[in-house]
């Protein structure tokens, strides 16, 4: 595998993907993206460090870049992932690891003096048609050339990830996210979540096509019963690319990211049944003073839809609320209260239950009168 700074290296095997040991569902790294930097302080800071980043990539292209800035390079790519450490797949970077890659490649010496000597070789190679191996051998044979021509490699692909992951990771995230977002908008007003109505949205809105650097299928471990599959793997030079193929993957097994009604977060919709709210904590509380999930309020909030619209519950809602007010007015006593609100639950249920009992005789039946008058304690009236 290739090291964690030179590539976002992706395995996907059916609906699931792994990056750097982590696994996800196809799709769920965009609900990540876009849930990430809802402040727009962060965001400030995010965007800082992705230019001073940037800026000393074009150092580096000079071989001018002095160890000081280097140290400083390291210390920004190293906050600018703690930036990140939430959203998927940078979750699976491990930041030590990091800094000792970057500390490792940009060594004293390392890129001024083995990017600058690099570079000599390859003119003399091409004016005299030897190697540049050879030609490092033959003109310091006191250096290691395999470990030379190594760290020389190391130090050009970490030098294009400067520029085009890092330095451009604020601009990728933000395009994406916008993109994703508004995608994921217009899905939730579709009257049928499937590839025909999706699919055009989704070509319309986004590239069609992510570039990686290379692809080659690999034996990987997954979860689930069949642990072992044949993977295919990936490897993204670009954090756009990888986020736009995961996307287009997941829609491809009915993954797509859809906003919560209640909290306003997006959540990764996997399947066909109607869902508009997440798993997450709503921060309204219900009974016991505990914080309601999403779930649980939009459920709640649906019985109150229901009850709103349906025949049989307006009729049961405006007898029960009589009976409450009859009792708090002191009209009727507490037995005659429970009596009458039991027997109004019985015409209700039953003409649930019976649609010619609710065409019929549920509107005569559903009289607090009557229940009264048939109260054992014969309350009617009396407190």
């Amino acid at each position: 595998m290739e090291k964690a700074y030179d590539y976002i290296v992706a395995d996907y095997a059916g609906n699931k993907v792994k990056v750097n040991g982590e696994e996800y569902k196809v799709g769920a790294c965009c609900v990540d993206l876009l849930n990430s930097f809802n402040g727009p302080e962060e965001e400030k800071e995010f965007e800082e460090l992705s230019r001073r980043i940037y800026g000393y990539s074009t150092e580096l292209e000079a071989d001018a870049i002095p160890q000081e800035s280097l140290d400083a390079l390291g210390a920004d790519i190293i906050s600018l992932l703690r930036q990140v450490k939430t959203v998927h797949p940078f979750t699976a970077f491990a930041t030590d690891v990091q800094l000792a890659a970057i500390n490792g490649a940009f060594s004293a010496g390392s890129v001024i003096g083995f990017r600058r000597l690099y570079n000599e070789c390859c003119v003399i190679s091409a004016s005299t048609g030897m190697t540049p191996y050879d030609i490092l051998r033959e003109n310091r044979p006191d250096l290691d050339a395999n470990l030379f021509f190594n760290m020389a490699a190391n130090s050009h692909r970490l030098y294009e990830n400067l520029t085009v992951l890092y330095g451009e990771l604020y601009q990728d995230f933000m395009y994406s996210k916008r993109k994703i977002g508004a995608l994921a908008d217009r899905f939730g007003a579709l009257p049928k979540a499937d590839a025909e109505h999706m699919m055009p949205i989704a070509f319309e809105t986004l590239p069609k096509v992510a570039t990686q650097t290379k692809t080659q299928f690999v034996k990987a471990e997954f979860s689930g019963r069949n642990k072992s599959q044949l993977a295919n793997r990936l490897y993204f030079s670009r954090y756009i690319d990888f986020i736009f193929y995961d996307f287009y993957h997941g829609l491809g097994f009915g993954h797509y990211p859809r906003k919560c009604e209640i909290c306003g977060k997006y959540y990764l919709k996997t399947d066909s049944r109607p869902q508009r709210y997440c798993s997450g904590l709503s921060g309204i509380e219900g009974r016991n003073h505990r914080v309601l999930t999403c779930r649980a309020v939009g459920k709640r909030r649906g019985e109150k839809e229901r009850a709103a619209n349906d025949p049989i519950l307006i009729v049961y809602k405006r007898v029960y609320d009589s009976i409450r007010k009859d009792k708090s007015r002191g009209k009727i006593s507490a037995e005659t209260e429970a009596f009458a609100k039991q027997a109004a639950e019985d015409c209700r249920d039953k003409a649930i239950q019976s649609t010619a009992y609710a065409n019929g005789a549920y509107v005569t039946d559903m009289n607090k009168k009557r229940f009264y008058a048939a109260a054992p304690s014969s309350g009617f009236g009396s407190a």
